[in-house]
């Protein structure tokens, strides 16, 4: 059942609804002046209730306490709003005690002047299971990569002083790929940790605060680096609290794939009335047509070795907020523009 019943569709004929919501596998409630008129079978089976134990009583049976009043407060929304849906996420108790982490979706739907709330409640304790093993495996990872690399690195620093080329050559190739394997678990820590979407009124950024900061972060990080700056007086936009970190990413590319290591950077921002735009200017051969084509659709292909991890972190926390990452050679054709687009706001 991929969608609740609208208004339009809803019928209070009791036999014809409780046929129709017990031949689906979701669990299924229909209320009326608050208390559970139609309940099926799927949500029985999710709760350990009989159904006359929930007829005619309140959702308070099966929420959780902390729960209760979020959900009084999105029935109200709906009775009130005209909206159609809301969609949250609480628990709900078993009969037995249980706590289930659950997904609620719920529709009003009006038959004359009658409006009653229709429920889908959806069990997501495998989704919550299978996203704590991942973030547990992922930590678990990353610290063992980057202490294991560190010991490797070092070792490698010690090989160097050995008055034999051969050796001094291995370990210099040694060092190089231990230092990949860090970076790119450092990449996936930043990936990990600024994913997340953040609460609507965090996303109010001043693009040329953050910028001025990051700039002087990334001149003590890299001082080889030449970076230029051509900032507004203001550039408030609707961007996520971690743009940070995708100018950090884009900066760094910018400067480490120039031919010296270290290479020039421009931060420029240019406001107009509806978009906003952040560009990462750099003096490089063109990125891989390849590369750009995977981001740009947003596939998961294999990349060469960490070959556009950073693009992808930018694109991720571009993403958070419906914005646009794109790309383009700079008019006289000396280098790359990297630019993250974002909705003009009038103020933060």
């Amino acid at each position: 059942m991929d969608q609740l019943m609208t208004r339009e569709d809803f019928t209070t004929e009791p036999a014809v609804l409780k046929q129709a919501l017990d031949q689906v596998d979701e669990a299924l409630y229909v209320l009326e002046d608050g208390q559970f008129e139609t309940v099926n079978q799927p949500l029985l089976e999710l709760t350990g209730y009989g159904r006359d134990k929930l007829l005619g009583e309140s959702p308070e049976q099966v929420y959780h306490p902390e729960a209760v009043d979020e959900h009084q407060r999105h029935v109200q929304w709906l009775q009130e709003s005209g909206d159609d849906s809301v969609e949250w996420f609480c628990r709900v108790v078993t009969k037995g005690g249980t706590e289930l982490p659950v997904r609620v979706e719920q529709t009003a739907a009006t038959a004359g002047d009658d409006t009653a709330i229709v429920g889908r409640i959806q069990d997501i304790r495998q989704e919550v299971q299978q996203e704590q093993k991942l973030n547990i495996l992922t930590r678990a990872l990353r610290h063992n990569i980057r202490n294991q690399m560190n010991l490797v690195v070092g070792h490698a620093n010690t090989l160097q002083e050995i008055d034999d080329p051969n050796y001094r050559t291995a370990a210099e190739t040694v060092e190089e790929v231990g230092r990949r394997v860090i970076n790119l678990a450092d990449k996936a820590r930043k990936a990990h940790e600024h994913l997340d979407v953040p609460p609507e009124e965090d996303c109010r950024v001043e693009l040329v605060e953050m910028s001025t900061l990051v700039v002087e972060k990334f001149g003590i990080k890299q001082p080889s680096s030449a970076v230029t700056t051509d900032l507004p007086d203001r550039a408030p936009a609707l961007a996520p609290p971690s743009v940070d970190v995708a100018l950090i990413e884009l900066m760094e590319n910018a400067a480490i794939h120039h031919q010296s290591g270290s290479g020039p950077v421009t931060v420029r921002i240019e406001t107009e009335a509806e978009t906003t735009a952040l560009h990462v200017e750099d003096e490089c051969e063109p990125i891989p047509d390849e590369v750009v084509e995977i981001v740009d659709r947003g596939e998961e292909q294999p990349l060469q070795h960490n070959e556009g991890l950073g693009l992808w972190i930018a694109r991720w926390i571009t993403d958070i907020v419906n914005g646009e990452l794109t790309f383009e050679r700079r008019e006289d054709d000396t280098g790359n523009r990297v630019s993250l687009k974002f909705e003009t706001l009038e103020s933060v």
